[in-house]
């Protein structure tokens, strides 16, 4: 995953960080892409050898919409299905000015890596 992220043009907008437990362990190969101010959402069932490119690609997408909300019809097909849940926008208090618009910072968070995984992000 973070290689490929390197290659996109989004690159310098996103921070990726592994985790051992998202939850829904009966659907291996989860991850989960929230920042402050837009919704968030968890996949599982993703397949590091098929899977990355769509997730990236979801990711562009994630990131070029105000609020991160993709429709089903502009999801890419590999993931449609894979959706554990969506995560509503949080705004933390200490965090919102209300005096000006600002861009929060674009942060993917929670990458649990698939069984097939050395443990480590590559």
């Amino acid at each position: 995953i973070v290689a490929e992220v390197a290659r996109r043009p989004y690159a310098d907008r996103c921070e990726l960080s592994a985790f051992e437990c998202l939850g829904a362990c009966q659907r291996r190969g989860r991850v989960s892409i929230t920042c402050e101010g837009k919704w968030g959402v968890v996949f599982g069932g993703l397949d590091d050898r098929t899977d990355v490119g769509p997730l990236c690609d979801y990711i562009g997408a994630w990131l070029a919409r105000p609020w991160g909300e993709i429709v089903k019809a502009e999801r890419p097909k590999a993931l449609r299905q894979k959706i554990i849940g969506r995560v509503p926008p949080v705004r933390h208090h200490l965090n919102c000015n209300t005096t000006r618009d600002t861009r929060p910072n674009q942060i993917i968070s929670a990458v649990a890596l698939p069984p097939s995984s050395t443990g480590e992000l590559k």
